[in-house]
């Protein structure tokens, strides 16, 4: 992308199962856990993870799968207001669907919010059949086809 951000897919299993979104100085990983931030290099060229110090949360004992829905019981029971909202939801949906145009414009800058609220963005039909949690990992050639739109 125009801004420095990387994000390649890979067709085969890597080391990590998660995002890796870095520029030339800089890697923010997230693998199914806290993430983790790197800032810059040592002198044998590895990257040297900054200490975020993420503070505890409610229910924090547990994965954070389970933290993020007992957040969402609660507020329902009480009315109070969850973790991650809609709109915080929506927002990740949109600059996703941005990453997306871009590329099928040819990596031209897309300026958020959009304009086409039609636009939308569907798992492939790899995703809905489990994925990578199946282990039936998408190859480079089942990556490449293209999905019809159902818009």
């Amino acid at each position: 992308m125009q801004n420095g951000v990387s994000t390649n897919v890979f067709g085969t299993a890597t080391p990590y199962g998660g995002i890796d979104v870095w520029s030339d100085s800089s890697l923010i990983r997230w693998n199914w856990g806290p993430p983790q931030i790197f800032q810059g290099f040592d002198d044998n060229g590895n990257r040297i993870e900054i200490e975020a110090n993420y503070k505890s949360y409610e229910f924090s004992e547990f994965k954070y799968l389970t933290g993020s829905i007992r957040s969402f019981i609660k507020a329902i029971e009480t009315g109070s207001e969850p973790w991650i909202t809609g709109h915080d939801l929506r927002q990740a949906l949109e600059a996703a669907i941005a990453a997306k145009l871009s590329a099928q414009l040819g990596s031209v800058t897309v300026k958020l919010p959009l304009k086409d609220r039609s636009l939308s963005l569907l798992p492939r039909p790899y995703r809905w059949i489990g994925g990578d949690e199946t282990g039936r990992y998408q190859s480079v050639e089942q990556a490449r086809k293209e999905v019809p739109d159902t818009n």
